[in-house]
């Protein structure tokens, strides 16, 4: 609201064609305050620009851990896919030839160990799925917030420089008139 008013005040006197001295350093004054609010303002965004740089850093780090555990879910997965075929060639034997009673606790404990690892898998797998689903969510809002702090900071840069040159306008002129007078 500050800004739309001083917006108004220097449209309002650049229509008038100010013809002393301390018109001109009134107006040059304003524009420097607005000047020198607007290059905090540049600031804070290219700080905050460097913090998503840091977020961004922090973001490929997450979905290299990501792909990481996807690795380790992947060759613990192929494992147990072998010593199914492990138990599975227990039972064959089993059903088709009998066993004694140490072969059949054999088969029962690898059976209970192979299902609780099946389970643990799937947890895993569950939980990899909500991961990926908060890494791709966090890349979405990281984007859309470069974007608007971008947007942001390249609006602010072009209003401060059509004040530079508004300025620089008016300095020409007020050194026009005091070379006049």
């Amino acid at each position: 609201m500050r800004a739309l008013a001083l917006g108004l005040v220097l449209a309002a006197t650049a229509s008038a064609q100010p013809s002393d001295l301390r018109d001109l350093d009134r107006r040059l004054a304003a524009l420097d305050t607005e000047i020198a609010r607007l290059d905090d303002q540049v600031r804070r965004v290219q700080l905050e620009l460097g913090d998503l740089n840091d977020q961004a850093r922090q973001l490929s780090a997450d979905r290299r851990a990501y792909q990481d555990r996807v690795d380790d879910y992947r060759g613990q997965t192929y494992a147990l896919r072998g010593r199914a075929d492990e138990v599975r060639e227990m039972y064959d034997a089993l059903s088709l030839y009998g066993g004694s009673e140490r072969e059949v606790r054999a088969y029962d404990e690898a059976r209970s160990r192979l299902d609780l690892d099946a389970e643990r898998l799937a947890d895993e797998a569950r939980d990899l799925d909500r991961r990926a689903a908060d890494i791709q969510q966090a890349a979405q809002d990281h984007a859309r917030r470069v974007q608007r702090t971008a947007g942001h900071g390249r609006d602010l840069s072009a209003r401060r420089s059509a004040l530079r040159y508004e300025r620089e306008t008016l300095a020409d002129r007020r050194a026009r008139l005091r070379a006049r007078r």
